[in-house]
């Protein structure tokens, strides 16, 4: 196990994360017998991560995904943070985040054509998120990259 968490500290990468959480889940649940329910709910939120994952750049709220995956916000919310160990919005928001400093390090983009690819409503909106996720403002963020 301490190799695991060892791996977890040294990640960089959002997938990478993903992948040694579900290595780790899958590691637990065959050491312990895990239940059926226990597994669907991993099939679950490997299934949510995916959505996510690939639909960041559309409106993606806590009742549009509960309502594709039949469960309740509030049961989805609590289902979410119990088996990744961080919310729901949180996790989408990291996705937005991760997407936003590739777009920034290696495109040309406008910020504003950034925060709509992104699913972002709202430019002042994406900009609080950013410098509250990274400290800076996107556009210090793009001038201090290499």
């Amino acid at each position: 196990m301490n190799h695991y968490l060892e791996q977890i500290h040294k990640t960089v990468s959002l997938q990478d994360l993903k992948d040694h959480m579900f290595a780790i889940l899958s590691l637990m649940e065959s050491v312990s017998g895990a239940s059926p329910k226990k597994a669907a709910n991993l099939k679950l939120i490997r299934t949510i991560t995916d959505v996510i994952d690939k639909e960041y750049d559309q409106d993606l709220s806590l009742e549009g995904i509960a309502e594709r995956v039949y469960l309740t916000p509030s049961y989805l919310s609590y289902l979410f943070k119990k088996e990744t160990g961080q919310s729901l919005i949180r996790y989408i928001t990291q996705v937005r985040m991760d997407k936003a400093v590739e777009l920034l390090n290696t495109t040309n983009m406008k910020i504003v054509d950034i925060y709509k690819k992104l699913g972002y409503r709202s430019s002042t909106y994406f900009i609080q998120t950013f410098r509250n996720y990274h400290g800076v403002t996107p556009a210090k963020f793009r001038e201090g990259s290499p």
